[in-house]
């Protein structure tokens, strides 16, 4: 299984990062008393635990004068992917048997979503990573009752936390979980009363841990860009879960509600001569159904106008990847014979496939290594650079001149250099174009918004004025595509 997630998380690793990736590279480069006191406490606390990871990741390649390029920029990201893809098989064999463990990592591994965030150099894939440690600690510990799996249960708990706040949803759904186990007939009631002592210390303890960042989160606020949540925000939130392919969607959600239905059918003895589910799996389906509802519904319900807490956004609800894919896994494992398993496993691949194809080709969000390699070629002693808009251009700009290094410098005085220091950037004014232009007889200006269209483009175009104002001519450009959108490189000189 973790061969098989190598082979799709590792294919096409070596993209161009997008401003995203490179945000994470400026975090973890920053010198550790700018990290600590300008961004490690306030609004970019989420995801401490992987800018850690990556600060010392990155360390080890400076040690080694390696560069970071995308590959090794998004190795972390990556490994975590597969752990968490052999975490979610665990889970599976665990409660519904080997098949179903097989068929849910599968499923998972290829998950659109999923694949967006595990070729990112974020935090999602450590978090799910740790959100699937924890659901498999508390499982043992639920059977097996020893102080060692509570102890990983409150550690991988309060570190997934740490990895991203929106985990906190996720520790919900595991209250709410123990309460379905609790309420439901099966051996995991008589298992749940009896751990009540250590499910509350341990959840006791994971909460002391995590205290911290959770306060910070409340002082500082959270990402604001986030809208308030409609209803049609949740249906495509579910579509796009589905990688936007409508037999994907309809074949994935009918067999996580078969797999529903074929566990609670075990209750009923005479249907076991067709259905392989045991009378356990109905607790655990719930258990499984809680991780996947509770998210999305808490996280909806608090991204409401009357409050808006930020939450309802289709990256944070990945987590919910891992308990649908466990339920369609419940529902392969528990048809007969095996030929219905392998028929239902053989749909699933052809549903899921296309959805996979059609990640690799969009997977690229922006493309910079093209331009700035271009730039890196045709820089010369005293050129300069303008980055315009200024913080989505310059964070990337800065991390691909450390990534492939050459003779092309940001700095410090170019008009819309961003400082991580100050966390602020030089203006993109009249004047302050006049006073660089002074020094430098050839100027590239780099254009990199986030999206296509708005604010941005009037600003290319007002740079590209100024510069024409001053005597200057462009005399070379080039233009790359993606998905979200182009990033261009003009050259400009003067007679």
């Amino acid at each position: 299984m973790a061969a098989f997630a190598v082979v799709v998380i590792f294919h096409g690793l070596d993209i161009s990062a997008w401003f995203d990736e490179a945000f994470s590279f400026g975090m973890a480069a920053q010198p550790a008393g700018s990290f600590l006191s300008h961004w490690a406490w306030g609004a970019e606390s989420n995801m401490f635990l992987y800018y850690l990871v990556l600060r010392a990741w990155l360390g080890g390649l400076g040690a080694l004068h390696v560069a970071p390029v995308e590959v090794l920029l998004r190795l972390p990201s990556a490994l975590f992917a597969v752990g968490a893809a052999v975490g979610v098989f665990a889970i599976g064999r665990r409660l519904f048997g080997r098949v179903a463990g097989l068929v849910a990592s599968g499923l998972y591994t290829t998950n659109f979503m999923q694949m967006i965030l595990a070729q990112n150099a974020r935090a999602y894939s450590l978090e799910l990573l740790l959100l699937s440690l924890s659901w498999l600690a508390l499982i043992v510990a639920l059977e097996d009752n020893r102080r060692r799996w509570w102890v990983a249960y409150a550690c991988t708990t309060a570190l997934s936390v740490y990895a991203h706040l929106f985990s906190v949803l996720v520790i919900a759904s595991q209250v709410a979980a123990l309460g379905a186990m609790l309420a439901l007939p099966g051996p995991w009631r008589l298992r749940v009363r009896t751990a009540f002592r250590p499910i509350v210390l341990s959840l006791l303890v994971s909460g002391i841990v995590a205290a911290p960042i959770v306060f910070d989160a409340v002082i500082h606020g959270g990402p604001v860009w986030v809208p308030p949540a409609k209803l049609g925000d949740l249906r495509l939130f579910l579509h796009s879960l589905a990688g936007n392919g409508r037999r994907y969607e309809y074949a994935v959600f009918a067999a996580a509600a078969l797999g529903m239905v074929l566990a609670a059918a075990a209750m009923w003895r005479p249907l076991n001569r067709i259905n392989r589910a045991q009378r356990p799996h109905l607790a655990a389906a719930a258990a499984m159904a809680c991780w996947f509802a509770v998210p999305i519904a808490l996280s909806f319900v608090l991204t409401q106008s009357w409050l808006n807490l930020h939450l309802f956004y289709p990256r944070y609800l990945v987590v919910v990847v891992p308990p649908l894919s466990l339920l369609v896994g419940l529902a392969v494992g528990s048809l007969r014979p095996r030929l219905a398993q392998a028929g239902a496993a053989a749909v699933l691949l052809a549903v899921a496939l296309p959805s996979l194809g059609l990640y690799y080709q969009l997977a690229q969000v922006q493309d910079f290594k093209t331009p700035v390699l271009w730039m890196q070629s045709r820089y010369q002693a005293g050129d300069g650079l303008i980055c315009d808009p200024a913080v989505t251009c310059s964070i990337p700009v800065q991390y691909y001149l450390a990534a492939y290094p050459g003779p092309a410098q940001l700095e410090g005085d170019s008009p819309g250099y961003f400082s991580w220091e100050s966390n602020s950037s030089l203006p993109l004014t009249q004047a302050a174009i006049a006073s660089y232009a002074k020094r430098h007889h050839r100027i590239f200006v780099i254009y990199a918004p986030l999206s296509r269209g708005g604010a941005g483009d009037v600003g290319a175009t007002q740079v590209e004025d100024s510069l024409t104002a001053l005597g200057y001519s462009p005399v070379d450009q080039v233009r790359t595509h993606a998905v979200a959108s182009d990033t261009s490189i003009v050259l400009f000189a003067t007679p």
